[in-house]
């Protein structure tokens, strides 16, 4: 059972490592746990969620990456392709 503990803004941005803005996208978008107002009228994030969130975002299959120069060097390669047809 969940004891029901908040954290805050810091807290949550430490833990994966997001930034502000980040964390803002991702809530906007529905990809990030909602944000729960307090008593006090402060507010931050159950724990729990941010838990199960980071948890999903790991055993989520990785996309394979391109090395960095790739997709230039792609791009590059199909511009003189282009290049050489219009040539003809």
């Amino acid at each position: 059972m969940s004891r029901g503990i908040i954290l805050r803004k810091r807290e949550v941005a430490e833990g994966p490592g997001l930034s502000d803005t980040t964390i803002w996208r991702l809530e906007r978008g529905g990809k990030f746990p909602p944000r729960a107002l307090t008593d006090a009228g402060s507010v931050g994030w159950r724990e729990d969620e941010i838990e199960d969130w980071v948890h999903n975002r790991i055993r989520a299959p990785a996309r394979p990456r391109q090395p960095q120069g790739a997709r230039s060097r792609a791009a590059l390669d199909l511009g003189c392709r282009l290049m050489e047809t219009l040539d003809d």
